[in-house]
């Protein structure tokens, strides 16, 4: 690609920046730009790790959250668990970036959507932390004990 026209892309990406953030200072449109890439890679991170998880099952990780019948609860709980032990955090299916974009498809009102999802992907953080360092502690206060014992 030349000089020139990368000038030109820059320039037109520039543009299409400037009108998209309007009043919105550059430094806020920054934050909230890259909030939703991160929204977006946890989304995808989630939902390609519980897809993985799921193939054995052969059910989506969407298509799993909207199951009826008796087994559903505890696969989703297992699901739940497994991506809380192994990628650090939990986003329900109808919170991931992709549902986010399919109801814009559906020309529906997105920002209560996107309020609870960040809302629930803030919590599901909190939750792991708390319960992380809660087994931390157990683990600390199993192991002075065991070695009390073995002093004994």
């Amino acid at each position: 690609m030349s000089e020139e026209l990368q000038q030109k892309l820059r320039d037109q990406l520039w543009e299409v920046a400037n009108r998209l953030r309007g009043n919105m200072s550059a430094s806020d449109f920054m934050y909230f730009t890259l909030g939703f890439i991160f929204y977006k890679y946890l989304s995808e991170k989630i939902e390609t790790y519980a897809n993985s998880a799921l193939e054995d099952d052969e059910v989506t990780f969407k298509e799993l959250w909207e199951m009826t019948d008796s087994d559903a609860p505890e696969l989703q709980e297992e699901v739940k668990n497994q991506c809380l032990e192994n990628i650090g955090y939990f986003i329900e299916p109808k919170f991931l970036f992709s549902s986010v974009i399919e109801a814009i498809k559906r020309k529906e009102n997105i920002l209560p959507m996107l309020e609870r999802s960040l809302k629930r992907i803030g919590r599901a953080g909190r939750h792991y932390n708390e319960r992380k360092n809660r087994m931390s502690q157990e683990e600390a206060f199993i192991e002075t004990r065991l070695a009390d014992r073995a002093a004994l």
